[in-house]
């Protein structure tokens, strides 16, 4: 299930202020460097575009690259309702529940296909997948989704309706309990 209460509704976010969040402590293991050099790119194509980082501090930023540290559930929050798209190429996913609160809060999330990510994103439904190598597979998938606001909005939509579904503590306990129920039910 998600780490956070399941948000009541969804704030429309402003398309004219494009920006792309990237959440983690790890930010090695996360793909940072990996999404400050698709970064670089993307700020070439779309200057207002912004980078907020939550979660570490890494040093030697560039323009438009904010670092948040980390923040409690509340700021998180507001981050997910006006960041644009989620964007962790984690080299190594073990959970992605970083993909998950992002989704309920109708946020299109951009991941790898490695571990989780694949689980938690819906390639081309609720988010996009690139290999977490390919530089300019991330800046061309944050680029398609900053260009196509309204692609975003649906994938963020989509990725709700999967949390709702699928990852919500209720949904969890209720597929947990059927589980238990077959599985009894078969030995009787």
């Amino acid at each position: 299930g998600i780490n956070i209460d399941f948000p009541e509704e969804v704030r429309i976010r402003d398309r004219s202020k494009p920006v792309v969040l990237f959440v983690g402590v790890e930010w090695e293991v996360k793909g940072g460097p990996e999404l400050l050099a698709a970064f670089a790119d993307v700020k070439k194509q779309l200057p207002a575009v912004e980078l907020w980082i939550v979660g570490c501090k890494p040093a030697g930023l560039a323009p438009g690259v904010t670092c948040l540290g980390r923040v409690d559930r509340k700021r998180m929050a507001q981050l997910f309702a006006e960041a644009s798209v989620l964007c962790v190429p984690s080299r190594i996913e073990r959970a992605s529940m970083v993909a998950l609160d992002a989704a309920a809060h109708g946020l299109p999330v951009i991941t790898t296909p490695h571990g989780a990510g694949s689980e938690r994103v819906r390639d081309g439904l609720t988010g996009l997948l690139v290999d977490p190598q390919d530089t300019l597979g991330f800046s061309s998938a944050i680029l398609h989704l900053l260009k196509n606001p309204d692609l975003a909005e649906e994938m963020g939509r989509a990725g709700r309706r999967m949390v709702e579904q699928d990852f919500t503590w209720s949904s969890v306990g209720s597929k947990i309990a059927n589980r238990i129920r077959s599985k009894v039910h078969g030995l009787s």
